[in-house]
């Protein structure tokens, strides 16, 4: 019973445009993937293999990336990744649409290790735009960031762009509690 879901899931993972930095996929990938994402699908119609059918679909439909997005997560809205992607998309453009969507993407999947480091830099880039209440959200974010993969979050500071937000996540690491110094040196004891 578990075999086409792994074969399924394991064609999915290997499909050319889906990517582990959460990248969409290329308009030059999407044939191909297209491709194997229909041949997982064959064997085990997995919601993940779904998700990209559409977003696939929706992206060659059009050529505005966020407003496919929107749509898309209309249907799907909790995809705390697919949040921070739309506010990524319009962090340059809509500033405080942005931030809505960085928050939506927080209340969605507050853990969610796989976009934490870029949802930690996407709200560090709309932090002057942020209440009183917003930045105590990401000051949360920079604790469960760095608490979850510290070298990510050091990783994404290195960054030139980056720089000018060392003082706050210096200042927040600091701060961290007993609870949090244990939690990581559980979580990290098992790598």
């Amino acid at each position: 019973m578990a075999t086409p879901r792994l074969i399924a899931g394991g064609l999915l993972a290997l499909a050319p445009g889906v990517h582990s930095s959460l990248a969409y996929p290329s308009a030059e990938e999407r044939p191909k993937t297209r491709v194997w994402l229909d041949a997982a699908a064959d064997i085990a119609p997995l919601p993940d293999i779904a998700f990209y059918q559409a977003l696939i679909a929706r992206l060659d439909h059009d050529a505005d990336e966020a407003q496919a997005l929107e749509r898309l997560l209309k249907v799907s809205p909790l995809r705390p990744d697919e949040w921070n992607r739309l506010a990524r998309l319009r962090l340059s453009s809509s500033p405080q649409q942005a931030l809505q969507a960085w928050k939506v993407s927080v209340f969605s999947g507050r853990v969610y290790p796989p976009i934490m480091a870029d949802r930690l830099e996407v709200g560090l880039q709309l932090s002057s735009l942020m209440s009183a209440d917003e930045q105590s959200i990401l000051r949360d974010q920079i604790r469960l960031s760095y608490v979850l993969r510290p070298a990510h979050v050091q990783h994404m500071l290195a960054r030139p762009a980056n720089k000018a937000f060392a003082p706050l996540v210096t200042e927040v690491v600091a701060g961290l509690s007993e609870a949090d110094i244990a939690a990581m040196v559980r979580i990290h004891a098992l790598h």
